[in-house]
């Protein structure tokens, strides 16, 4: 054999190690690409399912007006993807009046969506009015918001 028969057998040794080397780093790259998709896809997913499980219970002051005159409404929406249980209202009864009527709250179901409205009187000279939301929902039992509203 003569020494371009070894240089060209060397050579050929030397291109199927790289293409074997970069082969197998590229597929390493690869798989932990795939693997970091896979785990963000898994979290999506999860996050999305805790979503679908839970309500979003908000407050929002309404003016309205009649022939009376006008007044300032309490709107509480489900603004979440799940219905709402056993949706409850807690204030101050010293400084904010809910005029809700007997067996009303706490309300036994809250859709996603739904929304009602709560009449109010101030007993003091403050904007601000903490208020304590309480429901039930498939994500968990108990669950609670607080918000302060601008009367």
């Amino acid at each position: 054999m003569s020494i371009e028969t070894y240089i060209s057998f060397l050579f050929s040794v030397l291109a199927i190690g790289g293409t074997c080397y970069t082969y197998f780093v590229h597929t390493k790259k690869l798989n932990a690409q795939q693997k970091q998709i896979n785990d963000y896809q898994l979290k999506q997913l999860k996050e999305e399912e805790v979503k679908k499980k839970k309500a979003i219970i908000q407050c929002h002051v309404i003016q309205k007006t009649n022939d009376l005159g006008s007044f300032n409404t309490i709107q509480v929406i489900n603004e979440g993807k799940a219905t709402a249980y056993n949706v409850m209202l807690e204030v101050d009864e010293q400084k904010l009046i809910l005029f809700v009527g007997d067996g009303i709250l706490p309300l036994s179901e809250l859709r996603p969506g739904q929304s009602f409205e709560i009449t109010y009187h101030k007993n003091s000279n403050e904007y601000n009015y903490c208020i304590n939301l309480i429901w039930d929902d498939e994500f968990k039992k108990g669950e609670n918001a607080k918000q302060v509203l601008n009367l």
